[in-house]
């Protein structure tokens, strides 16, 4: 149970099903840490459908996988 003071430090999203709004929350979660002044990170770890980099704005010729 997370209470007021309590400082996360790792979230963890994920679902049984595609299309339940995983990569979304995810986006809009993070850009609300990152707004708020808190250290973000997202991996996106699904290589075949990667659904984050486009809420992100991101070019994926650009992104190395190694």
């Amino acid at each position: 149970m997370l209470n007021s003071n309590s400082e996360v430090k790792t979230l963890f999203l994920t679902s049984t099903l595609s299309q339940e709004g995983k990569s979304f929350t995810t986006a809009n979660l993070a850009a609300s840490f990152a707004l708020s002044g808190k250290k973000t990170l997202i991996l996106g770890l699904d290589l075949r459908a990667s659904k984050l980099s486009n809420f992100l704005n991101v070019d994926e010729s650009n992104i190395d996988v190694c």
